[in-house]
């Protein structure tokens, strides 16, 4: 008899100890997912030499560094941005990651940046550095009457970054940065105050 209760002890110790077990390696397995989550390497520019503000960077006063950065990347310039089209709007020093804040288009370029909001999956072939063109149309909510022909805002527009929303409500919406010609900025601030949604399609133009 006592030998049967101190095996139904021992069954019990053995399965906590089997489920301790299983805890720690999840935990474990958690851990080491979310640090390879987090530490997947960034292109970015760093500054070479001192540059003072107003002054427009040029390939020689940064270079391309792959740095571990997490959610912050998306405070600096990443690799698939040129970073001579932009005028600063602070000094920037030595050794420091070129931050967006500090950054301005340039006036006397031809192209202007800018972010749209695509609220639907992106089609295939739109990727950094590919030509797409933009169209604006009606809020699928709008009444018939109200509805605007879908039109190009413009044909040349260079797709610079993509970021996809996280989540499932928001899993087909994507920020994406675009250049484009400075002389269709107008058709694009336009369509914004008409509360006009946005949409890409891979251009003919240069890839």
């Amino acid at each position: 008899m006592g030998r049967k209760m101190g095996g139904a002890r021992l069954a019990r110790i053995d399965m906590r100890f089997v489920v301790g077990i299983g805890l720690a390696v999840a935990s474990i397995v958690g851990v080491v997912s979310y640090v390879n989550a987090s530490t997947v390497a960034t292109p970015v520019w760093i500054v070479l030499h001192p540059v003072a503000s107003g002054q427009k960077l040029s390939r020689d006063d940064v270079r391309l560094m792959s740095l571990e950065l997490g959610s912050s990347r998306a405070n600096y310039l990443e690799g698939a941005a040129d970073p001579t089209t932009f005028v600063l709007k602070r000094p920037l020093f030595p050794g420091e990651l070129v931050p967006r804040s500090a950054l301005e288009a340039d006036p006397s370029d031809e192209r202007v940046g800018t972010v749209l909001t695509i609220s639907a999956v992106l089609p295939e072939g739109v990727s950094v550095g590919k030509t797409v063109e933009v169209w604006a149309s009606s809020q699928p909510s709008l009444r018939s009457d109200s509805v605007v022909v879908p039109f190009v805002v413009t044909d040349q527009a260079e797709v610079v970054r993509i970021t996809t929303g996280s989540g499932f409500a928001s899993s087909s919406t994507s920020s994406v940065e675009i250049r484009m010609p400075r002389d269709s900025l107008s058709n694009l601030l336009q369509a914004q105050s008409e509360g006009l949604q946005f949409s890409l399609i891979v251009g003919s133009g240069r890839s």
